[in-house]
């Protein structure tokens, strides 16, 4: 719905919200690559909030 409407900010939050972390880098990065960078740091801050440290290092990686 967001997305109908040009809010691309807002429906990355969204699916973050909703724990969908490819999907709102694939928005990110097919509609506004300014954001990946921010869906990244989202993504980063919540493995290490989940307690996922090893995910993190993964990641970092470019293995997840």
């Amino acid at each position: 719905m967001y997305l109908q409407v040009d809010m691309i900010k807002e429906a990355i939050d969204t699916l973050m919200d909703g724990k969908e972390w490819n999907k709102a880098k694939k928005v990110a990065k097919e509609l506004e690559p300014r954001y990946e960078p921010y869906v990244d740091e989202k993504y980063k801050e919540y493995l290490k909030g989940s307690g996922k440290a090893e995910d993190v290092r993964k990641f970092w990686q470019g293995r997840l």
